[in-house]
């Protein structure tokens, strides 16, 4: 009986530890997919801006190397625009490549846009290749674009 006593005293002690153990486990997860969304509201709420808006319109007008060129170097508001635009869609492309944001869930919302979106950057960019201090070029955004076309069709009007 007493050796009973023993274990039970023993078992547990041992068995609220795994119980509260699991339980911070699940509060874990929970935490993390709700950490998840909250990142993803906040992206989408960025990317949503008014100005970031007006970023892609000007961005989803180049369709020509011409275009490219006289956005860059007749309307340096505009491309000043265009290029933070990018940058925001860089980092939020990022972000989904890291596991920050839900990538199905991003793609679902945002697929679109960089799919449509995709020709246009890569014509800018290339009409910035010969400018030494034009060097960044959105690496973020082109991979989850190459991604966007390949699972989401291009349509325009959605920059």
């Amino acid at each position: 009986m007493l050796e009973g006593l023993k274990l039970l005293s023993t078992v547990i002690p041992i068995v609220i530890s795994v119980a509260a153990f699991v339980f911070s486990m699940f509060t874990w997860r929970d935490r993390k997919l709700n950490d998840k969304r909250d990142l993803f509201l906040r992206m989408h709420e960025r990317l949503i801006d008014l100005d970031l808006q007006q970023g892609r319109r000007i961005l989803a007008r180049i369709n020509s190397p011409e275009e490219a060129r006289d956005l860059i170097e007749d309307h340096p508001d505009d491309y000043e625009l265009v290029s933070r635009t990018l940058s925001m869609l860089d980092v939020a492309a990022l972000y989904v490549e890291q596991g920050y944001i839900d990538k199905s869930l991003f793609m679902q919302e945002w697929g679109t846009v960089y799919s449509a979106l995709k020709q246009c950057v890569e014509t800018l960019i290339a009409q910035r290749s010969d400018r030494p201090y034009y060097t960044w070029s959105w690496p973020h955004f082109q991979a989850m674009a190459i991604e966007a076309q390949k699972t989401v069709p291009p349509q325009t009007n959605h920059a």
